[in-house]
This record gives structure tokens, C-alpha cells and sequence, in this order.
């Protein structure tokens, strides 16, 4: 079938447009199943081929460009009996996986995805530059994600134009999670060197446990802080925004300062009693990685006297390794 669309690539194009699209073309199906590839005719293949290449041509760095649309032979000069998006971003961790639930949370087929990495260097104008080797790594270039999706037709442009905006939002949020991996995991070692020195009751397992986390036990999401405050009214738990990381960062808290006698009573009873860590279950699924409920990982801070000061929140899922491993 590759054969047959480096044919078709070769007469239909200019030999210098035809070499670019023929060394596009072998990155781009590298490792898609032959079986979807026979699937497709040719000149549909040879569509989407040229479709893809243009639409990779311009993008701007930390920002996603998709499409979502309904291929035409008159709008588009190529069709296909599905609909089709588009997608190149940073490629990173948690990518397709992140995308899929998208579609999946819609209940729409999928037919078709694949997913190819090229090695970009973009100019000024963020235009894609042929002068390099799209398949090798190098310190000018940046893996970009080319993602490719078919799923059953939907003509409802509201529908398609939602699914656009929430996959940029989900690629944004896949990159917060992404870029704060490594800040999140080095303040659970910081959180967990201060328990080391905690003059508090259950600070050492509650740091083996921290330390158990890093051990690819937990996916860290995200992660914030806070203290306590008091006056003549009432008592505070603060939010410290600056310091929010991953998918708070993503999406601030509405609110940063609450009461204490506002918040649920586990809540109150962890913050008000001496135990230094408490777990918590979210309401809502991930979007990123996979649809479960994250868990939240509270840890307390305390001062030299073992008054404990305020805190840090880690929300991430639990690795398969957990699920698997003997509690031993």
C-alpha cells in the first residue's frame, strides 16, 4: 500500500514537493498496522496524507493546533466515510492515552488512530523546516506529536467544534502535568526529609510511605500548599496560589482562604488532630492518563516544636504496580 502511495505522491507532485512528501509519508505510517493501511484506497490514503502535511506546516511552540472535520472530495479533495481529527502538540507522556478518554467520554467509535512523532525545527514565522532530519532527535529540533483519529460521521458542527476546544484543553492540561512532574516529585522529597526530623507521632512511616510513592507506586497530577491562619472570628486553612503545580495549576481553586468550621468534618478532624497524613478520594475522574478517581495524598508541615503549621497536597493515581504487588 506504501508502494502504492509513494506512486501516486510522485505523479501528482512536483519531484522536489514529491521528495518531501515521500520522506513525509514513510515517518508519518512508520508504524501504522499494514492492515488498516489495505483498508483505505489509495487515493483517500493520499488525502489524508497531503491533509496532514499541511496542517503541520505552521504551529506555534506550547500550543496545540487540532481539527476536527468531515473530509470532502469538493471542500477538501479527499474523503473519508468518517470523521477525522487532526492533532500536532508537543509530543509527551499521557498523550493519547488523555485523548481518547475525550472521545470515549462522547461514546464515539473509534476507526482509526495512529500516532507518529516527528523531530521539528521551526523558523520565526513557525514554519516547518525541511532541512533536517525529521526522524532523528538534536538540540534545534522538538518531538512534535502527529495524531491522526477517525470515528464514527457526526455532522453536528456544535458537537465537533466542543470535542476541538476540549482536546486543546486536555493537551494543555496533559502539558501542566507533564512540566511539573519533576517540581512535584521534588517536593514530595522535600516534604519527606521534613518528616525525617518531625518530632510527631507516625512522621517516620508517614515519610516511608512518601518515599514509597516516588518509587513508581503514584503518578503525580498535581500538587499545592497551605497554612493556617487565625484571628478573632474563626480559624483558616490558605491556599498558597503561586506554589499550585500540574493540574492545579491548570485550574486554580475558586477560592484560596476558607474557615475551618466550613470545611467537611474528616477534613476539620485531620487538621485539628496530630496524625501527619491523611488520604482523600476526588469526586471527579482524570482527564489525564486514565478515567479513574484520582487520590489525594495530605501531608502535614510542622514547625521545630511540632506545631503543625499547615501543609501540602499531592493528587495522582495509584500505578498498576500497587494493584499488583503483595502488601508484603
Amino acid at each position: 500500500m506504501l508502494t502504492a502511495l509513494h506512486e501516486i505522491i510522485l505523479e501528482r507532485n512536483p519531484a522536489p514537493q514529491a521528495a518531501l512528501l515521500g520522506r513525509f509519508a514513510k515517518l508519518y505510517y512508520n508504524n501504522a498496522p499494514t492492515e488498516e493501511l489495505l483498508a483505505r484506497p489509495v487515493a483517500d490514503l493520499y488525502g489524508a496524507t497531503l491533509s496532514s502535511w499541511h496542517f503541520i506546516q505552521e504551529r506555534e511552540q506550547r500550543k496545540a493546533k487540532v481539527r476536527v472535520f468531515n473530509p470532502d472530495h469538493e471542500n477538501h479533495g479527499w474523503q473519508s466515510l468518517h470523521t477525522v481529527v487532526e492533532i500536532v502538540c508537543e509530543d509527551m507522556p499521557f498523550l493519547v492515552d488523555s485523548i481518547r478518554l475525550q472521545l470515549n467520554a462522547r461514546q464515539m467509535s473509534l476507526h482509526a488512530i495512529h500516532y507518529a512523532v516527528i523531530h521539528a525545527k521551526r523558523d520565526d514565522e513557525h514554519r516547518l523546516c525541511s532541512d533536517t532530519n525529521w526522524s532523528e532527535p538534536s538540540d534545534d529540533t522538538t518531538p512534535e506529536a502527529i495524531i491522526y483519529i477517525e470515528f464514527d460521521h457526526h455532522s453536528d458542527l456544535e458537537l465537533l467544534q466542543d470535542l476541538s476546544d476540549s482536546l486543546v484543553q486536555v493537551i494543555d492540561e496533559v502539558r501542566c502535568c507533564v512540566e511539573d512532574f519533576e517540581p512535584i516529585s521534588q517536593r514530595v522529597t522535600a516534604v519527606a526529609d521534613e518528616l525525617a526530623s518531625a518530632q510527631v507521632e507516625g512522621a517516620r512511616e508517614a515519610e516511608a510511605f512518601l518515599r514509597w510513592l516516588l518509587n513508581n507506586h503514584f503518578t503525580f497530577l498535581a500538587a499545592d500548599e497551605f497554612h493556617f491562619e487565625n484571628d478573632q472570628e474563626a480559624d483558616y486553612v490558605v491556599r498558597t496560589e503561586a506554589r499550585d503545580l500540574g493540574v492545579f495549576r491548570y485550574q486554580p481553586a475558586a477560592r484560596d482562604r476558607l474557615k475551618l468550621q466550613d470545611l467537611a468534618e474528616e477534613v476539620r478532624q485531620f487538621i485539628t488532630r496530630s496524625q501527619p497524613i491523611s488520604f482523600m478520594k476526588s469526586g471527579i475522574r482524570s482527564r489525564v492518563h486514565r478515567p479513574a478517581y484520582p487520590d489525594y495524598v495530605v501531608v502535614k508541615r510542622y514547625d521545630e516544636h511540632g506545631n503543625a503549621i499547615g501543609g501540602v497536597r499531592f493528587m495522582g493515581l495509584f500505578t498498576s504496580l500497587v494493584y499488583i504487588e503483595t502488601p508484603n
